[in-house]
C-alpha cells in the first residue's frame, strides 16, 4: 500500500503557525466585550443624570403650582388683592404661608432659591395684567449645572361691574 505521508517536520510547522491563533481570538473577544460594557456604563450614567434633572424640573413645576394655590388661598373670600402684597422676592418672608412655601422650596430643590417673584397689582381690575404673577426658581445640581424655571400665572378675578 502506498500512502503519502507528510514528513513530521512539515506537520510541526503547520501546528506552530496555528498554535497562538485561539488565544488571539479570545483576546479580541474580551476586548470587544470590555468596550461594550464600558459603553453601557456610560449610557447608564447619562440616563441617571437626565433622570435626576427631569425629576428636579418636575419638582420645580410642582412648587410653582403649589405657590399659585397658596396665593389663591391668601386671596380670601373677599377677593381682595391686598392680601397678596407680601408675595414678592424680597418680602415673601412677611407672609406665613409664603414663608412656609419658601422653606419647602429650600428643602425640595438642591440649592433652590426664589430668584424672582413679581406680582402685578395694577389698579384697574379689568386690565389684562391684573393679578399677573411671574415666578423664577433657580437651583444647582451636584454636577455644577445651574438651572431655572420661569412661570407666569394669574391669581386675581375680575370684579363684576356695578
Amino acid at each position: 500500500m502506498n500512502t503519502c505521508r507528510i514528513p513530521s517536520n512539515r506537520r510541526d510547522r503547520g501546528r506552530r503557525r496555528l498554535a497562538g491563533f485561539a488565544l488571539v481570538e479570545v483576546l479580541v473577544a474580551v476586548l470587544l466585550f470590555a468596550i461594550g460594557i464600558l459603553g453601557l456604563v456610560g449610557l447608564q450614567a447619562a440616563m441617571t443624570q437626565t433622570q435626576t434633572e427631569s425629576k428636579v424640573r418636575a419638582d420645580a413645576a410642582n412648587l410653582v403650582d403649589e405657590l399659585a394655590a397658596v396665593m389663591w388661598g391668601e386671596l380670601g373670600n373677599q377677593a381682595t388683592i391686598a392680601n397678596l402684597a407680601a408675595f414678592s422676592t424680597g418680602g415673601c418672608a412677611g407672609s406665613a404661608a409664603c414663608n412656609a412655601w419658601l422653606t419647602k422650596l429650600g428643602k425640595t430643590l438642591p440649592g433652590g432659591t426664589l430668584s424672582a417673584l413679581a406680582f402685578n397689582n395694577v389698579a384697574d381690575p379689568w386690565d389684562a395684567n391684573y393679578g399677573m404673577v411671574t415666578v423664577t426658581l433657580q437651583w444647582s445640581l451636584p454636577n455644577g449645572g445651574t438651572h431655572q424655571y420661569v412661570s407666569t400665572f394669574n391669581v386675581a378675578q375680575n370684579v363684576p361691574s356695578p
